[in-house]
């Protein structure tokens, strides 16, 4: 499913999802569905991926629970949320750290 938005914003976060999937697809061989969102909504939410070393540190600092000063997260350009088409290529979830995971 693709999430349209008729906001002037919308638009460069829409192609950016729709490039990550298309790279995903291609490296890894998976699909996958990319919602862009402005914020993280799932009080669970169990992985992420920084595409670079600072938004890796914020999202580390995030999942930690620690507090995170505005300045750090007015840095963040774009986030998302991706789901696995099939499910039966995700690990269940497990209370330990995403960088304990591994693909199937």
């Amino acid at each position: 499913m693709t999430t349209r938005s008729t906001s002037p914003r919308a638009a460069p976060a829409n192609r950016a999802a729709r490039a990550l999937e298309r790279f995903i697809r291609h490296v890894l061989g998976e699909e996958v569905t990319i919602r862009p969102t402005r914020l993280i909504e799932d009080a669970d939410w169990s992985w992420h991926v920084g595409l670079d070393s600072e938004a890796t540190g914020i999202a580390n600092d995030l999942w930690n629970g620690q507090a995170v000063a505005q300045e750090r997260l007015a840095r963040i350009l774009w986030l998302g949320v991706l789901e696995f088409r099939e499910t039966t290529r995700v690990l269940p979830r497990r209370p330990a750290a995403p960088s304990t995971w591994r693909w199937r």
